[in-house]
């Protein structure tokens, strides 16, 4: 992320406050997130530097005119005007941080080697609201090369709970 996107997604963040409609704007962006992310011809859309910012900005107001709020359309229009929408899913990703620390959420990734039921799922994540805090959101994954048990990605660390770690570790302490 670039300071100029956190700078776009902290003035889209305050204004939504102040108009209070955060709320439908977080899902208007939700919104472009799954749209960059699931249709590259978009994503390429809003990165093209040969397609007038003009242009760009007729295509948005037809796009999202009848779905976004007010606010959120003359903001995206305003990163077109400005020659910024190549860094739309910077600020769409800015702004999603700026609601999770807002609604005091984590975002975690649980990876075990099967999947793991409800219960277990709901322990994991009240040690972790333990731990940090603060309400975990979780995904889920699995990924069968860690044999047994599971990893948990927040917060920029690992918690590695797997048995494929605790055998490197035994491994490490025998060799040593």
């Amino acid at each position: 992320m670039s300071r100029v996107s956190k700078r776009y997604s902290k003035a889209l963040f305050s204004l939504a406050m102040e108009e209070n409609v955060l709320e439908k704007v977080s899902v208007d962006m939700a919104s472009l997130r799954e749209l960059l992310s699931a249709e590259s011809s978009f994503l390429a859309f809003t990165k093209n530097p040969l397609v007038s910012g003009a242009h760009k900005e007729k295509v948005l107001e037809e796009l999202f005119k009848a779905s976004f709020q007010p606010l959120t359309l003359d903001f995206v229009k305003l990163l077109s005007r400005k020659k910024r929408l190549d860094i739309l899913d910077d600020v769409v990703t800015d702004f999603e941080a700026l609601m999770l620390l807002h609604r005091n959420q984590l975002e975690a990734e649980i990876v075990s080697a099967q999947p793991l039921d409800g219960e277990q799922v709901s322990a994991i994540k009240q040690r972790l609201k333990e731990l940090f805090g603060k309400e975990i959101l979780v995904r889920l994954k699995e990924d069968s090369a860690l044999i047994g048990g599971f990893l948990v990605r927040i917060n920029g660390q690992i918690i590695d709970n797997s048995i494929r770690y605790q055998l490197t570790k035994l491994k490490e302490q025998l060799v040593a």
